[in-house]
């Protein structure tokens, strides 16, 4: 591959990376009913608005669940793996295997970020514990907002014992679990990592 391949591959994953993160952060908001008027989300949703409106008008939203959000994250995994594999293949993938990359990378991305937005809980916590201070930020309070539905369904199965909350150990382990799970159906259907977001 040329220099000039590699480059534009970069910038095609970087970008649409970045885009995707925050087009599925826009479905994850709205799930978990976060504050409209943070920073962040004022931002999301500014940068996603259009397509997943156009989308909404043909699609409904299921419950607490965008679906046009979802759908418009799939399109834009779709986009980036077919043009990253014309960039290093010079061809197409068939729509079905596109579909099914996207759909596993959307998933193993998700993951990722309940994984990451927990991490930053237990850090928030230690930092609390042992300065005696909350630290209040628009990031910081968002991430509680957008873990609380998750977490809390998990103390409720795994309450805390002598102060301490085993529920964070509960949630790794199926965030684990479900990781096995993503890598292997991505093994099956011959998932690229380098092609898609996520991985």
């Amino acid at each position: 591959m040329s220099a000039s391949q590699q480059i534009l591959s970069y910038m095609i994953q970087t970008i649409g990376g970045l885009y995707v993160f925050f087009a599925l952060l826009r479905v994850f908001l709205q799930a978990s009913r976060a504050d409209y008027y943070n920073p962040v989300s004022q931002f999301t949703v500014k940068i996603t608005q259009k397509p997943v409106w156009l989308l909404g008008k043909i699609i409904p939203q299921w419950g607490r669940l965008d679906l046009a959000g979802i759908l418009w994250v799939i399109i834009v995994q779709i986009l980036i793996i077919e043009i990253s594999c014309l960039i290093f293949y010079s061809q197409l993938i068939d729509p079905v295997t596109a579909l099914a990359w996207a759909a596993i990378g959307t998933f193993q991305l998700f993951l990722t970020i309940v994984f990451w937005g927990m991490i930053i809980l237990i850090i928030m916590s230690f930092a609390a514990l042992l300065g005696g201070v909350r630290v209040q930020h628009p990031i910081l309070t968002l991430i509680e907002q957008l873990m609380a539905p998750i977490i809390y369904p998990l103390q409720r199965v795994l309450p805390p014992m002598g102060g301490i909350d085993l529920s964070p150990l509960l949630l790794f382990m199926m965030i684990n679990i479900l990781q096995i799970i993503t890598t292997n159906l991505a093994q099956g259907t011959g998932l690229a990592p380098s092609l898609v977001i996520g991985f």
